[in-house]
């Protein structure tokens, strides 16, 4: 098979045969030795999807010496054959995180010393959205008051993808755009200070944002690192799921919980949780030790 949407994390694959008339030096250029020689590779992680279900993956690729290596950056999984799944598939692939969705919806949560506060996000163009309210909870808050908050704005956010002219938006519609999501930001400010003071407008290391994007089946948490002169985000290895259908106690939980992380590197998880030494654990030998 080499339809990337049967391919789920875990899944043992090998590259497709090279067919008489394509470039091999290219191929090798654009993939490496190991596509060549159609050497074991392992689906670590399956790429978000927006509108379209992703045909993007990230994947290890079995060395001469018969290690696994991590491959830096994604690739195309309709390059690849099905040669193996692991029995805990299911326990790897939870969510269909690849899927593509009708309507993508965002939303950014913020947390400081004084209150929580949540902003949505445009599913396109790229502005918060100013004609959606966004509600602060004064600290201490309920886990469900989070949880509620948060999915009412999610389902709330617009989507103006209809004014796409398959280049741009019109120009009229973006400078309005732009200045309503800075009025929308004045207004918050405003609040902000009318209930806690000043000082609460002035980001910190202290500050922390959660970026949370409504999937398929799933939200997805992506957590972010403040740098002092910005929001980073960090890399897809700390990216959280929750299923949609978890409980507003639940889902206002995990946000409490990745909210009050410790502020690491953006790279962090990338060096101390890489993919592949999270699924490792879960595949029998015979997909480990494959050679072929």
């Amino acid at each position: 098979m080499s339809n990337p949407e049967v391919f789920l994390v875990g899944d043992l694959l090998r590259a497709r045969k090279i067919l008489p008339h394509e470039n091999k030096t290219l191929l090798r250029d654009l993939h490496g030795s190991y596509f060549l020689n159609r050497s074991p590779v392992l689906l670590l992680h399956r790429k978000t999807a927006h509108r379209q279900d992703s045909p993007f993956g990230i994947i290890a690729y079995k060395q001469k010496n018969g290690v696994w290596k991590e491959d830096k950056w994604p690739v195309r999984l309709n390059n690849f054959e099905l040669v193996a799944r692991p029995a805990a598939s299911k326990i790897l692939n939870p969510y269909h995180t690849y899927k593509g969705v009708i309507q993508p919806r965002s939303i950014s949560i913020y947390m400081n010393k004084y209150c929580y506060f949540i902003t949505g996000r445009l599913a396109a163009p790229a502005f918060d959205d100013p004609d959606v309210e966004w509600p602060i909870l004064p600290k201490p808050c309920l886990e469900s008051q989070l949880g509620s908050a948060a999915r009412k704005v999610l389902m709330e956010v617009h989507d103006y993808e209809c004014l796409w002219d398959g280049k741009s938006y019109p120009h009229a519609f973006i400078v309005k755009m732009k200045e309503r999501h800075k009025l929308a930001h004045d207004l918050l400010k405003t609040r902000l200070s009318e209930a806690f003071g000043p000082k609460v407008n002035k980001a910190s290391s202290k500050d922390t944002l959660l970026n949370m994007n409504m999937l398929f089946d799933c939200f997805q948490m992506k957590p972010t690192t403040w740098t002092g002169q910005g929001w980073a985000g960090q890399t897809e290895e700390a990216f959280i799921n929750v299923g949609l259908d978890a409980s507003d106690h639940d889902l206002g939980k995990e946000i409490m919980s990745i909210l009050n992380r410790p502020n690491v590197k953006t790279d962090f998880y990338k060096k101390n949780h890489p993919f592949l030494s999270q699924i490792l654990p879960y595949l029998e030998s015979h997909i480990v030790d494959a050679r072929f």
